[in-house]
């Protein structure tokens, strides 16, 4: 989320985001995840429309950046957050019905190691919608979900930053 939150804020959109093209790197000061392939996004002219990813990411993708009919919406920051959220639902084995009016559904395993799932549940949910403009309205939003899953109550999670404007330029 912070690393996706920065780039928005500098203007660089991935519009790739894949489980692939996510790293899992351990080191001295603990786990981070690393951002990877940049291929079709950053070396795109800026305002150019977004190019196809490999078909192996096309499953990940937003419906604005596939241009299915009724997504509605411009192909932006929040392209990558529909793809955030659709990673998350896999890694954690929730089910996903249907796209237009998505449902998610948490695994028990998963429920029960939450300390309070339903805020993780309701920001996946938010997040898939299909236009844009019904996704959460910034980052934070989605951060919070997280501690508050992990943590309950927003607190003992990392410091939330500023939400990055609904529009990048």
């Amino acid at each position: 989320v912070d690393g996706l939150q920065a780039l928005a804020a500098r203007g660089v959109l991935h519009h790739n985001l894949s489980p692939d093209n996510l790293l899992l790197v351990h080191g001295r000061a603990g786990d981070e995840i690393k951002v990877l392939g940049f291929g079709t996004a950053a070396f795109r002219p800026e305002g150019s429309p977004p190019t196809r990813a490999p078909r192996e990411g096309l499953t990940f993708q937003a419906p604005e950046l596939l241009h299915q009919p009724g997504a509605g919406g411009p192909a932006d920051w929040r392209s990558d957050l529909y793809s955030l959220n659709l990673i998350v639902c896999h890694l954690l084995g929730a089910r996903v019905t249907p796209p237009d009016f998505p449902e998610v559904d948490l695994p028990p395993s998963v429920r029960e190691g939450l300390h309070d799932p339903e805020p993780l549940r309701l920001m996946l949910l938010s997040g898939l919608r299909h236009s844009p403009d019904q996704r959460p309205a910034s980052y934070d939003a989605v951060r919070q979900a997280f501690v508050a899953a992990l943590h309950g109550g927003g607190s003992g999670g990392p410091d939330v930053t500023a939400p990055i404007p609904e529009t990048i330029p």
